[in-house]
């Protein structure tokens, strides 16, 4: 308990008379039905929704089909590029070789 620092007496605003206060045990029961009526509620879907979560299923998938197919043809290019820059490298190489050989 708090005293007060000038006269060694309990200060009365800290106290707190909780004599009053009873705690009952828990009704189980009731909250076991309050959160299976939670469950339920969020587990029912109507016909809209099921019609709304189907439609938006196919467009995810339709979607991701549509990014991998534009990665994979931006990737073909890219390797497209990289693979005409090393052959005209090499081509290169090969010319300078040709010319070094012939001197």
């Amino acid at each position: 308990m708090a005293t007060s620092p000038k006269n060694n007496k309990p200060e009365e605003h800290l106290v707190l008379d909780l004599s009053h206060v009873e705690l009952d045990a828990p009704d189980y029961e009731s909250i076991r039905q309050q959160r299976m009526d939670r469950n339920r509620r969020t587990m029912e879907v109507d016909q809209n929704g099921a019609e709304t979560n189907a439609a938006v299923q196919i467009q995810r998938f339709y979607r991701g089909h549509q990014g991998r197919k534009e990665y994979t043809n931006r990737l073909f290019a890219k390797y497209e590029q990289e693979e005409k820059l090393r052959w005209e490298k090499m081509e290169q190489q090969v010319h300078e070789g040709q010319l070094l050989v012939n001197k």
